[in-house]
């Protein structure tokens, strides 16, 4: 994984994609708890193999990249 943040030109960026990958991974999980139980979660997540997060976080760049796009030819 830190291959793939090093390697990245926009590595900080694609830093945060991960962490917002890791979340959405358990968003399920995460909604149904309460404060406690999220924070439980999140202090004992379990992490999956590295290629199911990359993959995800290149799906959350890909959307946050066309999110920026489509709110810059609206305003633009």
């Amino acid at each position: 994984m830190w291959d793939s943040i090093f390697a990245d030109p926009e590595r900080f960026f694609f830093a945060q994609c991960i962490g917002t990958a890791m979340v959405k991974r358990i968003e399920p999980a995460l909604l149904k708890g309460d404060f406690v139980q999220d924070i439980q979660l999140l202090q004992n997540y379990e992490m999956p193999p590295a290629e199911e997060i990359l993959e995800l976080a290149d799906k959350v760049r890909r959307d946050e990249l066309q999110r920026r796009d489509d709110s810059f030819v609206r305003s633009g």
